[in-house]
């Protein structure tokens, strides 16, 4: 198949868009929720509140990183902008960047301490919540991956668990890009499967009620879900959150099969748990390093999780949104499927008749999370 070279990059300069809205108005936010929400010391807190000022301006400038944070991490695709002004810096990039600029002021990568903890704690759901009891009836493949999808609704900077009715299939009509016919079929010839976390809390929760479902139905298979190695985007992913969430809060009567399953797969090597930086770098999926391309070669399928994942497969560039998404991602390493709510203003896959139409009934169809997408190149 002919590859499909990406246009032009998104950068965050126009006003009217989403992205401009999320660097002046979002990213100060998040910024002033770490100092209330973590003990630190007033330089600190200081070295922040600068940040969060320059950013609602747009104009402070995109800051060097300590050494060690750049000899962890790969910059390439964001380094010809250092020193420039946030907003005229590639979007996808910048925004990824910006979480690195908050490690190096926090000084996470000494203390290891998750300074958006506190969140992701206040993100975990009883056992009795409507969600949770919906999720625990879940039992085809079927079920779990449309769970999966909606889970993605929620994370801890835009939306929050209301209730359980998106898990059903009266939620159908909002998937505007569906196979899911063809990706369940695929599924049930698996080996080796991979999952590219996004978020933690409700999200996760569904990602595992899927991993538990699939390793149930073959005992060939093995799940491996990759998350991120630093306090990124709020509410992602990392080993020790599932770990902790597996362990910790899944003990109740309703959850505690689930947990002795997925403790048991984890035992067993059918379901790993890895983390690697360069899920937390800011580069798209073109630039995947030797080592994931290796690893995922081999998968039979990698399912990649969310809005950040999507903007890295397909690029964040001016895409026309009826260009075919087997094409833009053709490059991939291995057959792959996104499971994600729209959040962001770039998609791919959606022919013109159906963009109108959306655009007639919800304006803001594109990024306000009520319309998904279930996209493969299997």
């Amino acid at each position: 198949m002919t590859q499909t070279l990406p246009p032009l990059m998104i950068m965050g300069e126009d006003v009217n868009s989403f992205r401009y809205h999320t660097l002046v108005n979002r990213c100060p936010a998040l910024v002033r929720s770490i100092i209330s929400d973590n003990e630190l010391d007033p330089e600190t807190a200081a070295k922040l509140e600068d940040l969060a000022t320059g950013l609602s301006t747009g104009t402070i400038p995109i800051p060097e990183l300590s050494e060690n944070t750049k000899q962890k991490y790969d910059f390439s695709s964001i380094q010809s902008y250092i020193g420039k002004p946030w907003l005229e810096g590639p979007w996808l990039h910048a925004e990824c960047y910006l979480y690195h600029v908050i490690c190096d002021i926090i000084g996470y990568h000494i203390s290891k301490k998750d300074h958006f903890l506190s969140n992701k704690l206040r993100s975990d759901l009883k056992s009795d919540h409507p969600a949770v009891t919906r999720l625990m009836s879940i039992e085809t493949i079927d079920e779990a991956l449309r769970a999966s999808l909606w889970g993605n609704r929620v994370d801890l900077s835009l939306f929050k668990v209301d209730d359980e009715s998106r898990l059903k299939s009266g939620s159908e009509s909002c998937i505007i890009a569906n196979d899911s016919n063809d990706v369940i079929a695929h599924l049930k010839k698996c080996n080796n499967v991979h999952i590219v976390a996004d978020n933690y809390g409700f999200e996760i929760l569904c990602d595992l009620v899927l991993s538990d479902i699939l390793l149930r139905s073959n005992p060939e298979l093995k799940v491996t879900i990759h998350c991120k190695d630093m306090p990124y985007f709020v509410s992602d992913t990392s080993v020790a959150d599932i770990k902790r969430l597996i362990e910790c809060h899944l003990d109740a009567a309703e959850t505690a099969p689930l947990r002795s399953r997925l403790l048991d797969f984890i035992k067993k090597g059918s379901l790993v748990l890895v983390d690697d930086p360069y899920w937390a770098s800011p580069g798209d999926f073109r630039t995947l390093p030797q080592r994931l391309r290796d690893v995922l070669s081999s998968s039979d399928l990698t399912i990649l999780k969310g809005d950040l994942n999507y903007r890295k497969l397909v690029s964040d560039n001016h895409w026309p949104r009826s260009t075919p998404f087997t094409d833009v991602v053709s490059y991939f390493p291995s057959p792959v499927c996104s499971l994600r709510t729209n959040k962001s203003e770039v998609v791919v896959g959606i022919d013109d008749d159906l963009q109108k139409r959306l655009s007639t009934m919800d304006p803001k169809w594109d990024v306000n999370g009520e319309f998904a997408v279930i996209q493969a190149r299997l």
